[in-house]
C-alpha cells in the first residue's frame, strides 16, 4: 500500500494555554483522537464526503508555526500533497483544499472531511505538530472498501408510442401513464465506474414487490401489467466488492400510471336560474344582477375505470374583448371531479368560455359555450313551498318541481317581483295567480269551494305567500302575474310574470269521467257511481260513450276490452268486445259495431272487467295504478 500524507485545508496553530513559547514542550502531555462522525453505514462510496472529528486534550492557541492535518494512506496512490498554511484562525472559519476541508469547531476540535476519488482501502491517520517540536498521531482509521458511486442518470420509457409523460403539479417530478396490455420499455442511463450488481423492481401501490430483471444493460421490456392501479419503478444498485452487498445507489422513484381507461372527461353546465334558456352548448339568461355566475362540473369517474383529471383550461372572451385564461391546473393523480366557476359582466351581453380537459391516458373534451345575458329592470318569481317554508325541489332538465309532502298535496306559493329602478313608499305591490285555463285559483274548503281567491293588491312588501293551495296529481301549471304600480294615477311602474308547473305523483287509477246513452238522437248523462235515467223509446238501438280518465297517460293491456251488458232480465246481451279510442289520459269507448240491441224497461249494468281472461289487467295508468282487486267499472241506468 502506498502512503501518501494529505494536509488539512486549515492549518492551525495552537500553543499550550500555560507556555507560549514553543521549546520545552512536551509531547507526552498532549493526547490526539481521531473519529468517523458518520460511521453507521458498512460500506462508502467515491465522491461521498467523510467526515473526520479530530480531538486534542488541551485547549488550543494562535501559533503560526503549529497545526494539524490527516494522513491517508490509500492503495490508489496519491490523491493530494497540498499544504495549506495560515497565521492566524477564527473559531469556526473554514479553508477549502482539493479533497480537505477543515473547521475549528472550539478550542480543542477541528472538523474534517476528505472526499475520495477512487475506491480502495483506505487508511485514515490524524496529525499534530506543535512548532518544531516532534508530530504527535492519533489512532488510525480503517475502512476496507471505498465503492464506486455508481450513477443512474434518467430512466427513460421509450415503448409504447401511446404513453404520456405527464410532469406533475410541482412541475419537477413526472410520471408515465401506459395502458394494461401494454409491454412497455424502458431506457436506463446508466453511469458505471466499477461492478455492479442490481435489479429492477416494480412495487404496487400495496408495498408488494415483483423483480423484473438484473442490471446488465441500458434497456429492459417488463412485462404488461396485471391491472389497472399506481405502481412504482425502483431500480436498485449493489457494489459488487463489497462483502456485505449493500446499496450504493438507489433511484427515486419512477411511477407508472396503469390504465384501462377508455372514456373521455366529461364538461357538465351547472344551472342556476330556472329560467335559464339551454339548447345544447348556447345558454341564454335574463338577470338583473350586476354580476351572472356560470359554474361547469368537471367529471372523470372512477367507477367507470378512469384514470382521472390531468388539466384543466378554460378561456372566456367577452364582447369584443380578447381571450383570457381564468383556469390552467395540472392535477395529481386519484383526482376524478372538480368544479370551475365564473362571474361574467352583465353589462357586457354576449361571453363566449373554452373548456379543455384532459385525463392521464390522453382522452380530452374540448366544449365551447355561448352565454347570451340580457340584462332586465324587474324580475318576478313564483315559487311554491311545504306548509314547514321547505322549498319543493327543482329538476332543471324537465322544468318542474316535484311534490313529494304526502297526500294533502298541500302547498304555499311565495309570490315576488324585484326591480332595479328607484321606487318610492307610495308605490304598491300587486301579485294574482292563474291555472293553465287563465282561472284564478285559491285556497278551497272540504267541499272543494274556494273560500280565498289568490289575489293581492295594495300591497307594501314585494313578496306575498298565497297559504294552503291544494295541488292536483299530476302536473300543475300556475302563472303569476305581478306589477308595481301608483294608486293615485294607476300607472304600472313594473310589470312582469312568471309560470311554473308542479308535478304530483299519480297514485290514483283512472276513473270514470262520464257515461252518455244515446237514443233515437237523445241522449242521457250518468255520473257513476249514481245510477242514470233514460226514457224508454220503443224498438230504437241503443248507443253508449264511456270516458275513462286520469291526471297520468292511460295504459290499455289488451287488445280487446272485456266487458258484459246486463239487461233487465239478467241477460248479459254484449257479444263481441268492446270499441275504444285511447288520446293520452283519456280513453273512450263504445259499443262493438255489430251491436243492435233495443231497450226495454227496467235496470241496466254495463261492468267492464279489471282483468281479461288470463288475468292481465285491462286498465291503468302509466305508474301501474289501476282498480282494486275484484273491482270493475260499474255504469248503471235505468230505462223508464
Amino acid at each position: 500500500m502506498k502512503k501518501i500524507i494529505i494536509f488539512s485545508a486549515l492549518i492551525i496553530s495552537i500553543i499550550l494555554v500555560f507556555n507560549s513559547c514553543t521549546t520545552g514542550f512536551n509531547n507526552d502531555s498532549i493526547t490526539l483522537s481521531l473519529s468517523l462522525t458518520n460511521d453507521d453505514s458498512k460500506s462508502y462510496v467515491t465522491d461521498i464526503p467523510l467526515e473526520f472529528i479530530l480531538k486534542i486534550n488541551l485547549p488550543l492557541a494562535n501559533n503560526s508555526l503549529s497545526g494539524f492535518y490527516l494522513e491517508v494512506s490509500s492503495d490508489n496512490g496519491v490523491v493530494n500533497n497540498e499544504r495549506y498554511t495560515t497565521t492566524s484562525y477564527n473559531l469556526g472559519e473554514t479553508a477549502v483544499a482539493t479533497e480537505i476541508n477543515a473547521q475549528v469547531i472550539d478550542s480543542k476540535t477541528v472538523k474534517i472531511t476528505y472526499t475520495p476519488e477512487f475506491s480502495g482501502k483506505y487508511i485514515f491517520t490524524g496529525y499534530y505538530q506543535l512548532a518544531n517540536n516532534p508530530e504527535i498521531s492519533s489512532n488510525s482509521y480503517e475502512k476496507d472498501i471505498i465503492g464506486v458511486n455508481n450513477k443512474i442518470g434518467d430512466i427513460e420509457l421509450l415503448t409504447p408510442e401511446n404513453s404520456k409523460k405527464r410532469v406533475l403539479e410541482n412541475e419537477t417530478e413526472f410520471t408515465w401513464v401506459i395502458g394494461v396490455n401494454e409491454n412497455p420499455k424502458i431506457n436506463l442511463d446508466l453511469d458505471l465506474e466499477d461492478s455492479v450488481t442490481g435489479d429492477i423492481r416494480i412495487e404496487k401501490e400495496n408495498g408488494e414487490q415483483k423483480r423484473i430483471n438484473e442490471v446488465s444493460d441500458h434497456q429492459y421490456t417488463l412485462d404488461s401489467f396485471e391491472s389497472a392501479g399506481f405502481y412504482r419503478l425502483k431500480v436498485k444498485l449493489f457494489d459488487s466488492n463489497s462483502e456485505y452487498s449493500n446499496i450504493v445507489y438507489d433511484t427515486e422513484d419512477v411511477i407508472f400510471i396503469v390504465s384501462d381507461d377508455q372514456n373521455k372527461p366529461e364538461i357538465e353546465f351547472v344551472r342556476n336560474d330556472k329560467n335559464e334558456i339551454i339548447e345544447e352548448n348556447n345558454i341564454t339568461v335574463e338577470t338583473l344582477s350586476d354580476l351572472y355566475n356560470v359554474t361547469f362540473n368537471i367529471l372523470d369517474e372512477e367507477d367507470f375505470g378512469n384514470s382521472g383529471i390531468y388539466s384543466i383550461k378554460a378561456t372566456v372572451a367577452s364582447g369584443d374583448s380578447t381571450e383570457v385564461v381564468f383556469k390552467n391546473e395540472i392535477y395529481p393523480y386519484g383526482t376524478f371531479n372538480d368544479t370551475i366557476s365564473l362571474n361574467l359582466d352583465t353589462d357586457i351581453q354576449n361571453h363566449n368560455i373554452k373548456i379543455i380537459v384532459e385525463d392521464y391516458v390522453g382522452e380530452r373534451t374540448i366544449e365551447n359555450y355561448s352565454i347570451n345575458i340580457k340584462k332586465i329592470s324587474s324580475e318576478t318569481n313564483l315559487e311554491p313551498r311545504y306548509l314547514d317554508n321547505e322549498i319543493l325541489e327543482y329538476d332543471y332538465s324537465n322544468k318542474v318541481y316535484n311534490y313529494e309532502g304526502g297526500q294533502d298535496n298541500l302547498v304555499n306559493l311565495v309570490s315576488e317581483i324585484i326591480t332595479n329602478k328607484e321606487i318610492n313608499e307610495n308605490h304598491k305591490y300587486f301579485f294574482k295567480i292563474t291555472d293553465r285555463y287563465g282561472e284564478l285559483i285559491g285556497r278551497k274548503d272540504r267541499d272543494g269551494n274556494i273560500v280565498e281567491t289568490f289575489e293581492a293588491t295594495r300591497l307594501s312588501q314585494n313578496s306575498y305567500t298565497f297559504s294552503g293551495y291544494q295541488l292536483s296529481e299530476g302536473y300543475n301549471l300556475l302563472n303569476l302575474q305581478a306589477s308595481i304600480y301608483s294608486p293615485e294615477t294607476g300607472e304600472i311602474f313594473a310589470r312582469n310574470q312568471d309560470s311554473i308547473n308542479v308535478f304530483v305523483e299519480d297514485i290514483t287509477p283512472p276513473k270514470i269521467y262520464n257515461a252518455i246513452i244515446k237514443v233515437e238522437g237523445q241522449q242521457f248523462e250518468i255520473d257513476p257511481p249514481n245510477i242514470g235515467n233514460v226514457n224508454y223509446i220503443e224498438n230504437k238501438v241503443w248507443r253508449f260513450e264511456i270516458t275513462i280518465q286520469d291526471t297520468s297517460d292511460i295504459v290499455v293491456n289488451t287488445d280487446e276490452l272485456i266487458a258484459e251488458i246486463i239487461d233487465p232480465n239478467g241477460n248479459n246481451i254484449l257479444d263481441n268486445p268492446l270499441s275504444y279510442t285511447l288520446e293520452g289520459n283519456k280513453l273512450i269507448i263504445t259499443q262493438p259495431n255489430t251491436f243492435s240491441n233495443t231497450l226495454v224497461k227496467g235496470m241496466y249494468e254495463i261492468k267492464i272487467s279489471r282483468e281479461s281472461y288470463d288475468g292481465t289487467v285491462q286498465i291503468e295508468d302509466e305508474y301501474d295504478n289501476s282498480i282494486d282487486v275484484r273491482q270493475n267499472y260499474i255504469i248503471k241506468f235505468e230505462v223508464n
